[in-house]
């Protein structure tokens, strides 16, 4: 179960999104940790969202990253389910 899930792709500014859901700011950058979660558990960002552009292949891997931490994430609270694990 979700309270929401937002996937921004094409021209409106992630950093207008941000600033609206009171993600913490590093100057234009939406501030992540390692994980590529924000500074609101649960709420993660990765590649040009996070307010720069890079190289697809940057962007890729820090999708990659999150990705994996979005799911680990999942599984440490309740509302995870596994419909594939035996």
């Amino acid at each position: 179960m979700f309270d929401a899930a937002f996937m921004a792709c094409g021209t409106s500014s992630a950093l207008d999104f941000a600033n609206e859901l009171g993600l913490e700011m590093n100057g234009n950058l939406i501030a992540v940790d390692d994980k590529n979660m924000t500074n609101i558990p649960g709420v993660f960002a990765a590649g040009n969202c996070m307010g720069q552009c890079r190289q697809i292949a940057r962007n890729v891997g820090d999708g990659c990253n999150a990705t994996v931490n979005v799911i680990k994430y999942l599984k440490m609270n309740e509302v995870y389910m596994d419909f594939g694990a035996k």
